[in-house]
């Protein structure tokens, strides 16, 4: 079980969510948590305004794969 944690710029991490994986899969899934943030939740700083740009290239990358 992975623990999804969330923390605002100047509060403790706390947590949100679990993850757990039950097997394995062929599947090659894609996340771009820019377009799917969650409600009441958005990514801050200077690292997350190089996101959206990162993952779009990413996703570009990878539809051209299959």
């Amino acid at each position: 079980m992975l623990t999804v944690m969330v923390a605002d710029l100047t509060g403790p991490w706390r947590p949100v969510a679990g993850l757990r994986i039950d097997r394995a899969s062929d599947e090659d899934p894609a996340f771009d948590v820019v377009v799917n943030a969650l409600p009441g939740f958005a990514p801050t700083g200077w690292i997350n305004r190089l996101r959206g740009p990162a993952y779009r290239g990413s996703q570009r990358g990878s539809r051209r794969r299959h």
